[in-house]
Formats: structure tokens, C-alpha cells, sequence
């Protein structure tokens, strides 16, 4: 099976199509409107492909919603662990007052405070050969990544594992770097 992106020519093959665990299995394609694409768009939210696969549809659709939220919440948490872990080594210089497993403690439980999630536009749908339905959904964060990000520093701030003295802007702007960093490599 070939899927064709809308308004380009370039081709993707099922086998690589979001590394589709079940590339082997044949899919019938019910409804595909390029989940991709809006994942693509230019937006202050960040944006995530969820994948579902159940043999009920709505649970298929709801499997698919919780995927992106987790890959949401995953993605944050790795960007902001590795700022704390890169902030920690330059500016506290081995003077850590957490262990790292106290920092993820606070950042896992801070982002999964702070994210909210909703689907966006309409899911590519496809039967499986085994009865199945496979969804891919576009799911983003409710509020701008950079909100989200501010919550964070908050917290932080508040467990003294970041000091005051490192600016607010500048902990989402550096964030935000690095999470475009994260997304690029995983492209």
C-alpha cells in the first residue's frame, strides 16, 4: 500500500508509515485525510501523531487519544529533564541538593499536572485484516506548549531544583529549543 500526502508527490510505503508495527498484516484504508499533514502545521501547540488499535472503533479512537497524550507528556518530560540535568551541571556545578531521580519525581508529576490534550481534525481510519481498527489521530495540548512550560518552571522553582535566579522566558525559550531539537531527531 502506498499513502500519498495531500498537495505532494513524495510516497511513503505502509512499512514506514508512522513505523507501523503491523506492516505486514494488510490494511484496508477506510478514511485518510493525512493525519501527518496537521501534525506538520505551523502552531503554538505542540502536536503529536496517536495511534490506536482495538477491535471496537470508539475504543480504537480512545486508545489513539491516550497514545498521543502520552507521547505529549513523554516528550516534555524528556526535553525539561535534560534542561534540569544540563542547568544543574553549569550553573549548580556538582552542588546538586536533588538526586536526579528526585528531579524526574518533580518534573514527570508537573507535566502530567499541567498537560491537557484534545484531537484534532479528523483520524486516518483502517481495518485490519484481522477485524481490527487501526487509528491515527492528530492530538495537540490544549494551552501553547509555552504556558505549559511556564507551569513547569514554576514547580520547579517552588522545589528549589531551579533557582529564581534563572529567568522565567529563558527556561521556556531554552525549553523550546531543545524540544525542537528532540522532535528533529526523532524525525
Amino acid at each position: 500500500m502506498i499513502l500519498q500526502s495531500c498537495g505532494s508527490s513524495k510516497q511513503v510505503t505502509n512499512a514506514n508509515y508512522y513505523d507501523n508495527p503491523h506492516a505486514a498484516q494488510k490494511e484496508q484504508r477506510l478514511e485518510t485525510l493525512n493525519v501527518d499533514i496537521l501534525v506538520e502545521e505551523e502552531t503554538d501547540k505542540l502536536r503529536v501523531v496517536g495511534i490506536g488499535e482495538d477491535i471496537d472503533e470508539a475504543d480504537a479512537r480512545m486508545e489513539a487519544i491516550r497514545a498521543g497524550q502520552r507521547e505529549i507528556a513523554s516528550l516534555l518530560e524528556t526535553t525539561v529533564i535534560e534542561f534540569t540535568r544540563r542547568y544543574l551541571q553549569d550553573y549548580v556545578k556538582g552542588n546538586k541538593k536533588y538526586k536526579d531521580s528526585q528531579t524526574n519525581g518533580v518534573v514527570e508529576y508537573s507535566v502530567a499536572q499541567v498537560i491537557s490534550v484534545r484531537a484534532v481534525g479528523t483520524p486516518d481510519r483502517y481495518r485490519l485484516e484481522d477485524g481490527s481498527y487501526k487509528i491515527y489521530r492528530c492530538i495537540e495540548l490544549k494551552t501553547p506548549t509555552t504556558e505549559v512550560l511556564g507551569k513547569v518552571y514554576d514547580d520547579l522553582t517552588r522545589e528549589e531544583i531551579i533557582g529564581m535566579d534563572y529567568d522565567r522566558d529563558k527556561f521556556i525559550n531554552d525549553n523550546m529549543e531543545l524540544l525542537q531539537e528532540l522532535r528533529a531527531k526523532t524525525k
